[in-house]
């Protein structure tokens, strides 16, 4: 079964699931039922007592209808802009390599 393999992921994580059970007004007790997971259980990953499985995060953030990559933080995404004339040409996920990009327009103007 997947676990999370650095501490932090446990406490971030953990806030997250936590912040979102907070914002779903529901108790912990009605998550645990809906979910399928024991109270106990929950509770334990909620207070970092336990390691959290990948598959209690996924159904955790089902039940309170938000989506998984919210809980384990979905990557940061940055703008890639034409180092000539400025205008957005793309987007990547950060950290992107700092690298000169041009936009068709001024690789045609610059051929």
């Amino acid at each position: 079964m997947p676990r999370l393999t650095h501490p932090t992921d446990d406490d971030t994580v953990s806030a997250r699931v936590q912040n979102a059970i907070d914002q779903s007004g529901r108790s912990v007790d009605a998550i645990a039922a809906d979910s399928g997971i024991p109270a106990k259980v929950l509770k334990a990953y909620l207070r970092r007592e336990r390691s959290w499985r990948v598959t209690a995060i996924v159904t955790v953030a089902l039940v309170l209808d938000v989506s998984p990559l919210d809980m384990f933080g979905a990557p940061e995404w940055i703008d890639i802009y034409c180092s000539g004339c400025g205008q957005l040409v793309g987007r990547a996920h950060a950290p992107a390599p700092t690298v000169s990009i041009q936009c068709r327009d001024c690789r045609e103007r610059d051929a």
